[in-house]
């Protein structure tokens, strides 16, 4: 057995050298061509052509030396990559291109079980570029002229633009599927292309043959085993007679997917007999493990309160075979330096949820909803509080991309901790929160949400918008109650970005986003809870803010009973009846999923539209890498400001010693440097976290 250890564990320590016989190509660049960014023939784009590989910088630096996939030199792949480069050129329109030759320089030689390593060198002359001179398009009928204009406009192939093979056939792909939103199933694109190098000019011709108008004919289910077939045909509302689009078919496998049921969805037409008008239709389906169990660990960092989590969740997308939907989730964890009374400590977080949801309303248009959760958390990092709340919500969806929402939704908020009468009062000044015994609110209220989702990808998206509404009118009916209307609207655009030189073979999109939040109680002076006012500040709004920590403040302090006398600051943002702010974000899809942005955010939150001027503007901008995961894009950003009004301190200290009067930190530096807005006068805040910030 131990034997067999120290062969794994040898095995696992070998280097990539001592993994291969003969050499490694570790990179491989070209002299020749224009390696700017958006060249179009950069060292990366020209790799992507050819069979031989390099194995990267990891082959020589440690310890990644142990860990990297070595790639061979295999001299009978030059002959062969110089013909792939010269295609690869001439298919984005430098059809002089030639490949003079490969220099093989060493880097390290080949010695006794050890590969040798070297660089291959590629000498090319792209020659000049041709560009797309003409676009001609023949055989469509006077009635699709504006379906294959309109299919043209959008195309990424422009008169002028740089010849790019790719980019031609996708704008053929894109007329056969306008024609076939437009009820004509059958319709073909060919496409010639006439190269004239010597004019560095490409004339392009697409013949349309658009084929009969179609319907949807019968349709077929097949592959379903628990899952009764009319819940499938309900699903996915694809009804006989009605005029043939791709868009149906595609939106009905979205449909069947999010039932969350089905591992795999075709929607299949038989487009085998061009003369037959009605389109048979087969859905074919694979049924996914309906149970599922899932654990899970989690990091937080939160306003530096390190916070460990574990949680665990058992959901069934088939309950009783008839589609409904239940889920129940557990989480524990562990937050460090939170003061769950007058004194820093240890204090456990936890939550319990359940949710149930039935989605067979109005034939699937429709669904009621319940949540209902309990949980202990940190809010903020500032303080600790407890939280049972319950929802019961219908949905319905108008379309595909628009959804409404209305419902009940109940709460409490309490705020753990025994604090003396002093506290308690200046808690109650603060906040409007009249209690003997903890900081505690109840929430009764009616929430309704809209939405039109028009993006191409919810995770990764490159166009497209996404609007929102959100209401909630609060009516108290208990004495801890509160009455409030509270209003929330958000628009989302994403565009991608065009060079009038060329198209990019990695786009660019411009992302921005702008939202707005007011809330108005239902009686003059009537205080707003505290987690129900506007805040701005965090990883989805001004990044160069800690969350909620734009505008004013208030500094309460806690004391032990020991004697030292132990103080315990919260810093607490007094939020805002107003709130505005707007986002953009230029990103960049690099390679192997990385992607790279550069983001400016900017908002207001002043006491009162009223009262809004330029002083309450806060601006920060900064850089960020994404890289996609199994859970979604991984975020980190880190951006920078200048220093406002807030970040000199507190507008008032509440139980505060003297000598204990000290501003919040500001960002990670300040929490370790004494006096720091003397001596750096920006304050820099990163965010590592899931998910995109617009």
């Amino acid at each position: 057995m131990q034997k067999a250890l120290l062969f794994a564990i040898l095995g696992a320590c070998t280097t990539a050298r001592h993994k291969v016989e003969g050499n490694i190509v570790r990179d491989i660049h070209f002299d020749g061509n224009e390696s700017r960014l958006f060249s179009g023939q950069t060292d990366y784009e020209l790799r992507s052509a050819l069979q031989s590989k390099a194995t990267g910088l990891g082959l020589s630096v440690w310890p990644l030396v142990y860990t990297v996939d070595p790639r061979q030199y295999r001299p009978d792949f030059v002959d062969s990559d110089a013909q792939r480069l010269e295609v690869w050129y001439a298919h984005h329109g430098w059809f002089d291109a030639r490949v003079k030759g490969w220099e093989v320089r060493w880097v390290r030689p080949q010695v006794e079980n050890r590969a040798g390593v070297v660089d291959l060198i590629g000498r090319v002359e792209p020659g000049p570029r041709s560009t797309v001179r003409a676009i001609t398009v023949e055989g469509v009928p006077p009635a699709l002229d504006g379906v294959v204009a309109a299919a043209l406009r959008k195309s990424y192939a422009q008169v002028g633009d740089p010849f790019d093979q790719g980019a031609l056939e996708d704008t053929r792909t894109a007329i056969v599927g306008y024609l076939q939103d437009y009820a004509r199933p059958y319709a073909q694109v060919e496409m010639a292309v006439v190269a004239y190098p010597e004019e560095q000019a490409v004339d392009v011709t697409y013949r349309v043959s658009p084929g009969i108008v179609g319907t949807i004919g019968p349709v077929r289910i097949l592959g379903e085993k628990q899952v009764d077939a009319k819940l499938v045909r309900s699903a996915a509302r694809l009804e006989p007679g009605e005029a043939y689009k791709q868009t149906t078919l595609r939106e009905a496998q979205g449909r069947l997917f999010d039932l969350g049921t089905f591992s795999v969805v075709t929607v299949e037409p038989d487009l085998s007999d061009p003369a037959r008008a009605e389109v048979p239709i087969r859905i074919r389906v694979t049924e996914t493990r309906f149970r599922r169990f899932r654990v899970g660990v989690g990091f937080d960092y939160d306003s530096f309160v390190p916070i460990v989590r574990t949680s665990t969740r058992l959901r069934d997308t088939n309950l009783f075979g008839e589609l409904l939907k239940a889920e129940v989730g557990a989480k524990v964890g562990l937050a460090v330096g939170v003061s769950s009374a007058d004194f820093y400590s240890r204090l456990p977080t936890w939550g319990v949820d359940v949710a149930l949801r039935d989605p067979r309303l109005f034939d699937q248009r429709a669904s009621f909803e319940f949540t209902a959760a309990m949980t202990q958390d940190i809010y903020n990092g500032l303080w600790s509080y407890q939280r049972p709340e319950a929802d019961l919500a219908l949905v319905v969806r108008a379309t595909d991309n628009v959804q409404f929402r209305i419902g009940p939704h109940v709460e409490q908020y309490r705020f753990i901790g025994e604090f003396g009468p002093k506290v308690q009062a200046a808690q109650q000044r603060l906040f409007g929160v009249e209690s003997d015994t903890a900081f505690v609110y109840e929430l009764t209220s009616l929430d309704q949400t809209a939405t039109w989702d028009w993006r191409d990808d919810p995770v990764r998206t490159t166009r497209g918008s996404l609007y929102s509404l959100q209401f909630r009118e609060a009516i108290p009916i208990t004495a801890n109650g509160y009455g409030f209307f509270r209003g929330t609207a958000e628009a989302r655009r994403f565009l991608p970005v065009r060079f009038a030189d060329r198209e990019s073979a990695f786009p660019l999109t411009l992302a921005a986003r702008t939202a707005a939040t007011v809330v108005v109680p239902f009686q003059a002076d009537t205080p707003i809870p505290l987690p129900e006012r506007a805040f701005l500040g965090g990883p989805t709004s001004i990044r160069g803010f800690r969350p909620n920590q734009v505008g004013p403040y208030t500094t309460l302090c806690t004391y032990s009973d020991s004697t030292d006398g132990e103080v315990v600051r919260y810093h607490l943002p007094e939020g805002g009846s107003v709130a505005a702010q707007a986002s953009a974000e230029l990103r960049y899809d690099w390679v192997y999923g990385v992607l790279l942005s550069g983001f400016a955010d900017v908002g207001a939150l002043p006491a009162s539209l009223e009262t809004l001027s330029s002083r309450d503007l806060r601006f920060s901008g900064g850089l960020g890498v994404r890289y996609d995961t199994v859970v979604g894009p991984l975020r980190f950003d880190i951006s920078a400001r200048p220093l406002y009004p807030e970040d000199a301190g507190p507008t008032r200290f509440a139980q505060c010693n003297l000598e204990d009067q000290l501003p919040r930190t500001i960002d990670i530096i300040d929490n370790f440097t004494t006096r720091r807005t003397e001596l750096f006068p920006l304050a820099i805040v990163f965010y590592v976290t899931f998910g995109e910030a617009l």
